[in-house]
């Protein structure tokens, strides 16, 4: 397994067939038997490497590289600055082993660092590391966004919040320990169908800095002070005067002020027929309570009428979520040429091939690098001129990922557009390429041609490898 950056897809994806113009029926089947790792590369972080017990197929070594399929953390170990230091090597989803840190994110847990527990924690992330192969690469821009997916992907389980008070916020995802997102982040990914949701909490919100570390009181309405007493009514049924029981106090005795007769027994001489609320910094009194906030962050007051909320979610991974992961890409996102995430660079698609071929030498699955080339005559040339055609052919790229699966990858130069298409063999190739066929030729007009690549030619794809007849090579 390669470091993170190059994690290479070995996924059990079913294969997606078209059905129809834009209609694809996917699905993802569960590994039904997981295989034990032969050989183990471990990261020791907190300790010598050396101190730790001799293990077969078991290398321990210091500092993190491309071969690093774990990281085991001894007692010695400061949890933030390992979390940044997978993240600045861009290993942030290596699985953990705790032994005795106490970490806010590990992926096993052992009491100390022997052979035997060594040997059941890497036996639990095992499953994780098959995980890991299935997930293509990481796309640099919104790292973020699609890491939170893929902690949730390899570690099969959801993104669950817990109550944070050191967190402005108050609620915190120790699942996501390491990954820079918040709870804005997460539910941009709900509101794009990555991620599904279930309710967790409702805070409300400071008016001044947003914080939700929010101190509830009853206060005065003239001055917001918290300072405040309710004071009961005192009502003396002989002469009806009513009156604040402080006005009533003699001493140990009450004494009506308007006619100075002693109140003896309640119910007799008199009752409380109500209280008012007094508040000792500003003498204002009435009959209502105000409800604010202070802010334990900022110190300004929010009154409740200007206080907003905010829900709190737990997150749990979608089947677009999953696909995004699977596919290394966000569905959607555009990259700095306008295009769709799926139509990339030219480059990129040689470095992506590469990758691709490389994992399938070792899964033994099937992928099709497959180039449809659109011939214009001189005709179309001068019909359509050469800054026209060149949209031609953009748009024709368009059209190939439209009808593409979100796993597949396209680029295009010129007349050439390119499609990879992972977990697929050559006759499913040939379908797509009927169907993409007649629409080009529909749309404008032009018969293209279909090749795929040589799979024994190793040179760039797009620059100077060797392409076969598709219908031939089928």
């Amino acid at each position: 397994m390669l470091g993170f950056k190059n994690i290479k897809n070995s996924g059990n994806k079913a294969l997606t067939t078209k059905t129809g113009r834009n209609e694809a029926v996917s699905g993802i089947t569960p590994r039904t038997v997981v295989k034990p790792i032969r050989d183990w590369r471990i990261c020791v972080i907190g300790g010598a490497p050396d101190a730790l017990p001799a293990m077969p197929n078991v290398t321990f070594e210091k500092g993190v590289n491309i071969a690093t399929m774990a990281v085991l953390a001894l007692p010695g170990t400061n949890p933030a600055r390992l979390y940044r230091g997978l993240w600045a090597n861009d290993q942030a989803l290596l699985p953990i082993i705790d032994a005795g840190c106490d970490l806010p994110r590990a992926d096993a847990v052992i009491n100390a660092a022997t052979a035997d527990q060594i040997k059941q924690a890497l036996t639990k992330i095992t499953p994780i590391c098959h995980r890991l192969d299935d997930v293509p690469g990481v796309p640099e821009e919104q790292r973020e966004q699609f890491l939170a997916l893929a902690m949730a992907f390899t570690r099969d389980t959801a993104i669950n919040a817990r109550f944070a008070p050191n967190r402005a916020q108050v609620a915190a995802y120790p699942g996501l320990t390491g990954i820079p997102v918040n709870n804005d982040v997460l539910r941009n990914l709900a509101t794009d169908g990555f991620l599904g949701t279930r309710f967790f909490q409702r805070v409300h919100e400071c008016s001044h800095c947003q914080s939700a570390r929010l101190l509830a009181q009853e206060e005065c309405e003239s001055c917001h002070s918290s300072h405040i007493e309710p004071v009961p009514l005192v009502h003396h049924y002989s002469c009806g005067f009513q009156g604040l029981r402080p006005q009533f106090v003699q001493g140990e005795r009450l004494v009506c002020p308007k006619c100075n007769e002693r109140l003896r027994h309640y119910g007799v001489d008199y009752d409380i027929s109500g209280e008012l609320t007094h508040c000792h910094d500003c003498g204002h009194q009435s009959g209502d309570v105000e409800v604010g906030f202070t802010c334990m962050d900022c110190g300004q007051h929010t009154e409740a009428k200007d206080c907003s909320t905010r829900d709190i979610h737990h997150y749990d991974l979608t089947v677009d979520g999953r696909q995004a992961v699977l596919s290394g890409a966000m569905p959607g996102l555009l990259n700095n040429d306008g295009e769709p995430a799926r139509i990339i660079s030219v480059e990129e698609f040689d470095r992506l091939v590469v990758i691709e071929r490389r994992r399938t030498k070792r899964s033994n699955r099937p992928h099709v690098v497959m180039r449809m080339t659109l011939q214009a005559n001189g005709d179309k040339v001068d019909q359509l001129g050469l800054a026209s055609l060149n949209s031609l052919y953009r748009q024709a790229s368009t059209i190939a990922a439209e009808r593409l699966r979100d796993s597949d990858l396209v680029a295009w130069r010129g007349p050439r557009v390119y499609m990879l298409m992972p977990d697929t063999p050559t006759e499913n190739a040939v379908i797509v390429a009927d169907k993409l066929g007649r629409a080009i030729a529909d749309i404008f007009g032009i018969l293209p041609d279909f090749n795929i690549l040589n799979t024994e030619d190793n040179r760039s794809a797009t620059v100077e490898a060797s392409w076969l007849d598709l219908r031939e090579a089928a």
